[in-house]
């Protein structure tokens, strides 16, 4: 069978017998991957956090408003 049938995760495929500073450059890359994958998960959560916080702080102050103008 060809290979044409590999996709892009051809170089996670281990089984292959490969040489060691082979396999060792595909853990690398594979690990540069994964890493540059949860940077970028983490910085999402982390601006999610920050847009909530932001408009839970707006909520706060929408009612304060709404308070004073009721109240006068």
């Amino acid at each position: 069978m060809s290979d044409d049938r590999r996709g892009p995760d051809a170089d996670d495929d281990l089984g292959d017998s490969v040489s060691s500073a082979e396999l060792v450059a595909r853990l690398q890359r594979r690990a540069a991957r994964e890493r540059a994958a949860r940077i970028e998960a983490e910085l999402i959560a982390e601006n999610q956090l920050r847009r909530s916080y932001e408009r839970s702080r707006e909520v706060e102050l929408f009612a304060a408003i709404a308070v004073l103008v009721n109240e006068s």
